[in-house]
């Protein structure tokens, strides 16, 4: 779990009152022996005593545990998906990446977050033209402000027989 392992200003004895609270209110059992975490009993307490189960009052949730078990907006959501689709791009990586089981398995492992990832339909029909339209928009600014440009154009045919055509705009 994300407060278990990566959040280490808080006190063990308030992580494990936290994570006893939302393994309660969600009904999940205490498999890995998360409860136990940094309490401050001897190993041979056995669980069930009622020292382990005293605990600190949790404070008000901390900015970890907000961002760790709170939706995430609709802006940050896209916010998230344009930085994978400029990951993409700029490394050259086919869209089809993001439906490979591999990498979805990785990604929710990694994160653990109420983040679903993009998929290539939703990549390619909804966050490539919001991003190829702020790009254009931000060219057509700088052009718009500039004075005395050079037009240089490259063209070439891929291995398929397409003419493909860079312009640079100096």
């Amino acid at each position: 779990m994300h407060i278990k392992d990566n959040c280490h200003k808080i006190p063990p004895n308030k992580k494990s009152k936290y994570i006893q609270d939302v393994l309660q209110n969600s009904k999940v059992s205490d498999s890995d022996g998360i409860l136990a975490l940094g309490t401050s009993t001897s190993l041979s307490t056995p669980p069930s005593t009622p020292s382990r189960a005293t605990f600190n009052q949790l404070p008000s949730k901390t900015p970890s545990t907000i961002f760790h078990f709170q939706c995430l907006s609709h802006e940050h959501t896209q916010d998230l998906h344009e930085h994978i689709l400029k990951a993409l791009v700029i490394s050259n990586v086919s869209f089809l990446f993001l439906d490979n089981h591999y990498f979805q398995y990785y990604q929710q492992a990694l994160v653990q977050l109420p983040y679903k990832l993009p998929t290539r339909d939703s990549i390619c029909n909804n966050a490539l033209p919001l991003l190829h339209a702020n790009i254009k928009a931000q060219i057509m600014q700088k052009v718009i402000n500039s004075k005395g440009m050079t037009l240089l154009i490259d063209g070439w045919t891929d291995i398929s027989g397409y003419s493909l055509y860079a312009l640079l705009l100096l």
